[in-house]
Parts: C-alpha cells; sequence; structure tokens
C-alpha cells in the first residue's frame, strides 16, 4: 500500500524481520444440534496427545457461536467454526493454488474432522453444510499474508514494539492484530478504540 521510500530506516527493519504466527484450518459448518451434549460449552479445545514441541502440535477448536445466539441458526442446528491447527497445514509458505490444491484441501478437512470425531462423535454424519479456509483464503479474504493471526506475540514484538497506531506518514494509521496491544477480539477492540483516539481525541 504504501511505497518503502516514505518509510524510516527502523520501520523498515521491523517490517523486513517481521516474525508471523503460524496459520490453520477452519471449516465453517452447519451441523444438527443432537450431536453436542446439553452442557457443551461455546468454545471447545482438544488436543489429542501432549506435544513436546509446539511446531509438532495438532489441536482443534470448536467455536459454536449460535451457543451464545440462538437466532444465528435454525431450529435444532448449530452454526460452528472448526479452527484445526496442523504442522502438515499451518505453514502459508507451503500452499500453492495449483492442480494438488483442492486435493490437499479435502486432505486437511478429512484430518481435521477424524480428530473432530473424538471430541464429538457422530459430528460428520450430522453435518448439512461445510466450508473451508486455508492460510491462502485469509491471504485473500482479509489481508493476512503469512501468519492467520499475524505478528507474533515476542518479547521483540511485544506492547510498545509492536506497530503503533500511528505511522511514519501524516494522517495514515494502523489498526489490527499486528498493532499494540496486540492478538485477540479484545486486543484488536482496544487497538481500534486508540486508533479513534488519535483520529477524533475527546474535547
Amino acid at each position: 500500500m504504501v511505497d518503502r521510500y516514505w518509510l524510516k530506516p527502523a520501520t523498515r527493519k521491523k517490517v523486513d524481520t517481521l516474525k508471523l504466527t503460524d496459520s490453520f484450518f477452519t471449516i465453517f459448518a452447519g451441523v444438527d444440534a443432537n450431536v453436542f451434549p446439553p452442557d457443551t460449552d461455546a468454545h471447545v479445545l482438544y488436543m489429542d496427545q501432549y506435544y513436546q514441541s509446539v511446531r509438532d502440535l495438532r489441536l482443534i477448536c470448536f467455536c459454536n457461536s449460535s451457543f451464545k445466539d440462538a437466532k444465528l441458526a435454525p431450529p435444532g442446528k448449530h452454526a460452528l467454526q472448526i479452527v484445526y491447527f496442523d504442522p502438515l497445514s499451518n505453514e502459508y509458505a507451503s500452499w500453492r493454488r495449483d492442480e494438488y490444491y483442492a486435493t490437499r484441501k479435502q486432505a486437511m478437512f478429512d484430518r481435521a474432522m477424524t480428530m473432530a470425531e473424538e471430541v464429538f462423535p457422530g459430528i460428520i454424519d450430522s453435518l448439512d453444510y461445510t466450508i473451508c479456509g486455508t492460510p491462502l483464503t485469509y491471504a485473500d479474504y482479509l489481508a493476512k499474508w503469512g501468519g492467520g493471526w499475524g505478528a507474533q506475540m515476542t518479547i521483540d514484538q511485544f506492547a510498545f514494539n509492536r506497530f503503533q497506531n500511528k505511522t511514519d506518514i501524516r494522517h495514515l494509521f494502523l489498526v489490527g492484530a499486528d498493532t499494540h496491544p496486540g492478538i485477540g477480539v479484545v486486543s484488536v477492540t482496544m487497538s481500534g478504540i486508540n486508533c479513534a483516539y488519535h483520529i477524533a481525541p475527546p474535547r
């Protein structure tokens, strides 16, 4: 969006050395409500075994938005987002829109749903509708090239070491997970509030 010419040397270095989070595979699904036990939480995390390294981690997260608001799904159904982390799919650079893309996408869907069955038996047969997102999907629709959540929350990229709302260019502001204070719904909301303060401070 902005030519590097207009950036200060320190900003160019920060961009060039930016460390990104891993990405992930996502399944958006319509599913029968009876697959979930009555006491199921709106957010469920499952790891099938202990992993010594986070690089080897297989993890699945169920985010059931219609648990919070029943109007988001028809009666007897739920709107479900499944976020799946797998070493075979996490690296953005390993994905290509080539002749193998659809096959790989299907393979990751199968791996994710096999793991999902360990948590909620019968979930595969209860699916009414699915659409899948890969790391390339996030790049196309969310402008998230590389990491699914953007910049890592490492010591050298944390708090005031992250990008700030104000930039080297007058009237150009940054907002979102790559900026202070960081990743997550609450942090991104705070980033937006802070940015709004810079644009239109209270009088």
